[in-house]
């Protein structure tokens, strides 16, 4: 209830009756730019690509069929964490693109906290999976497939990877009030 009176703080009546937003516009720039629009679609492009290859990672690294890795809570709970977290990032990254990287106030700060934190924590859970995957090898060796007992661990590094490099891109870029 609270986070709607927030929101309907910035939306007022017109003269004419009609409702209207009044209330600041943030717009996300490359730090260090001006307020030109190719810097907003540069770091929308930045941080669509980081995000799509996360994406890609996590998801493939779900159809591997690697040695120790069925039905185990350990490769399991990481990676329903990782989904989580991709939607989250997916999520706000359409607001903002759909925006053209212009967003309301009220969506600003919480798309702010959602893309600080859901990279850093998607890159934790890849970690986690990456080191279940590295002790079930060590205890277990590679099993009948070493190629999907390798590509599991080397995606998981990868998304790992990818959610740093969104989450650097977005802490680079700065806010423009408008």
């Amino acid at each position: 209830m609270a986070k709607r009176k927030e929101r309907l703080k910035y939306i007022k009546q017109t003269d004419d009756g009609s409702f209207a937003y009044h209330g600041s516009h943030y717009r996300i720039v490359q730090s260090g730019s001006g307020e030109d629009q190719a810097d907003t679609q540069k770091v929308l492009t930045g941080l669509v690509a980081a995000a799509l290859a996360a994406g890609v990672f996590v998801i493939a690294s779900g159809f591997i069929d690697a040695a120790g890795a069925n039905k185990a809570f350990y490769v399991i709970l990481p990676f329903l964490g990782e989904v989580i977290c991709m939607f989250v990032i997916w999520w706000e990254l359409v607001k903002l693109v759909y925006g053209k990287g212009k967003l309301r106030e009220p969506e600003y700060k919480s798309l702010k906290s959602r893309l600080t934190g859901a990279p850093k924590l998607l890159a934790a859970f890849s970690l986690v999976g990456l080191a279940a995957s590295a002790v079930f090898i060590s205890r277990y060796g590679l099993g009948d497939s070493a190629v999907k007992t390798i590509a599991y661990p080397v995606l998981k590094a990868l998304a790992g990877g990818a959610a740093l490099m969104l989450a650097k891109t977005f802490a680079a870029s700065e806010w423009i009030k408008e």
